[in-house]
């Protein structure tokens, strides 16, 4: 599954190959970059680092000083169904801790995935059992 509207992610992996490509999804997935112009790469420049000096010179050389969104890459998915599984843990009762260790997240991770899970709508009312007495019912007037 690639969540790419933009087909962002096939102009990269046609520009630097699948590889490169992957690797810069897979660490800048979902966050805006800046694309400096090849004379601006250095071997500690992030990007570099990340995709190696040729690919990076591709890129730069293509996107040279703009700034784009990248997308998530091939590995949305598994990122969703790590979420379903956070949920589902934590429906069982198992502590953040626990499914931090299940699941190799970090605590934080875990916590914001569960807050941002949607909460069951609030249950409503029942009517009152009309043979129970009330209370107060010698204050009310």
């Amino acid at each position: 599954m690639i969540i790419d509207p933009s087909g962002r992610y096939a102009e990269m992996v046609e520009l630097i190959g699948r590889e490169a490509a992957l690797a810069l999804c897979r660490k800048y997935g979902g966050q805006v970059i800046y694309t400096p112009a090849p004379d601006r790469l250095s071997e500690n420049h992030p990007l570099v680092k990340t995709i190696g000096w040729e690919a990076a010179v591709k890129l730069a050389g293509s996107w040279q000083g703009s700034t784009c969104a990248l997308p998530y890459g091939p590995e949305a998915g598994i990122r969703n169904e790590l979420q379903a599984q956070v949920l589902d843990l934590a429906g069982q009762g198992i502590s953040v801790n626990g499914i931090a260790k299940l699941t190799g997240l970090t605590n934080r991770a875990v916590r914001r995935i569960k807050n941002r899970a949607p909460r069951p709508a609030a249950r409503r009312r029942r009517e009152p059992d009309p043979r129970q007495l009330k209370l107060f019912e010698d204050l009310e007037g």
